[in-house]
């Protein structure tokens, strides 16, 4: 039952990834398309330079400009999905030195969260920040009377 549950959760982030990065480059401003890039370009180079779900050093290094590039995005845009996107990648690279740092630290909790932080939070925080996208541009003459009063 376990690698079939396996299956599902890495299936199911690879298809989360691609659908919330589509419609980021498809309907999402500057901030959504640039973060989209970034992880896509991410997701895409991981296979090659990990080893076994191990942290690696190119592993750290490609999560650690992952996380200075949404960074330096949540910086810009000033806006609440690219700071939580952001937040989840330095959380993704400190648990990658935790594992390094304690080795007692059970795999099973490493990958987990490893998964949730660098890829299911980062696919809710993309998908929020389109679906913001889109009210603004929705909602941009009634947001332009608002700060007229």
């Amino acid at each position: 039952m376990m690698p079939v549950l396996h299956q599902v959760w890495l299936w199911g982030g690879y298809v989360g990834i691609v659908v919330a990065g589509g419609l980021a480059v498809w309907r999402g401003g500057w901030a959504e398309r640039s973060a989209a890039a970034t992880i896509l370009f991410t997701w895409f180079l991981t296979p090659f330079v990990q080893q076994h779900y191990d942290p690696t050093v190119t592993g750290i290094i490609l999560d650690g400009a992952t996380a200075l590039i949404l960074c330096g995005i949540s910086l810009k845009a000033k806006r609440l999905w690219t700071l939580f996107a952001a937040s989840s990648m330095v959380g993704a690279l400190a648990l990658h030195f935790m594992a390094g740092i304690f080795s007692h630290l059970g795999y099973f909790a490493y990958i987990t969260s490893l998964g949730l932080l660098s890829g299911y939070y980062l696919i809710a925080a993309l998908g929020a920040g389109v679906a913001e996208h889109r009210w603004a541009v929705r909602n941009v003459d009634r947001l332009k009377a608002l700060a007229d009063v």
